[in-house]
């Protein structure tokens, strides 16, 4: 017989009812991480300061996209775009890299746990590309989808002059794939590529 015993039964119920929100608040806290969520930084109190927008969990549609193309524009002192777990398709990638010319202060792009099927990734590294960072990183992208994006860095027709670094962290890269990111010409793209074997 223990404390809880001595208690008449009706005061024992909302014992183990506050006993049980209180486990039940502790889940949820652990678990609010992986929440959808869309969190915004800002320069000033005022909404058009956007320096920084993280969308995670919350899968982007064809119609989501419409509303950031007539937003994200407005936002002159967005620098950053972070897509972590948005449920990318190669569709919805194209539609977003056609908005990103309209951000032109826009130089970090991240898209992370976002597998595409086609391996359209390459597609981000155009000549009109003004990223300078790009994160790829927990993608999927495998030696074939390495292959494309070093392709895309040493062709003359499609050569990124903004592009600083790529972070490829968490693929399924081989040194076959590494190897075809190291034949991409120093001269025509010195920087950096991160997470590599």
């Amino acid at each position: 017989p223990g404390p809880a015993s001595a208690l008449p039964p009706e005061e024992t119920e909302p014992l183990a009812e506050k006993e049980g929100q209180s486990i039940l608040a502790q889940i949820q806290g652990k678990y609010a991480y992986f929440r959808p969520t869309i969190q915004v930084e800002l320069e000033h109190e005022d909404p058009k300061t956007t320096r920084e927008i993280f969308i995670r969990g919350w899968r982007l549609e064809e119609k989501m996209l419409g509303v950031l193309a007539k937003c994200l524009p407005a936002l002159a002192n967005l620098q950053a775009i972070r897509l972590w777990k948005v449920g990318l398709t190669d569709l919805t990638l194209l539609s977003l890299i056609s908005i990103l010319p309209t951000c032109p202060n826009l130089k970090v792009l991240s898209l992370e746990g976002n597998p595409l099927p086609e391996r359209s990734f390459y597609k981000l590294i155009g000549e009109e590309c003004v990223l300078a960072h790009v994160s790829l990183r927990n993608n999927d992208i495998d030696d074939e989808a390495a292959a494309l994006i070093g392709q895309a860095l040493s062709s003359l027709r499609s050569s990124n002059k903004t592009l600083v670094s790529i972070n490829l962290s968490y693929n399924h890269i081989t040194d076959v794939g590494a190897a075809s990111l190291a034949n991409v010409s120093p001269v025509r793209w010195g920087r950096a590529f991160e997470g590599l074997p």
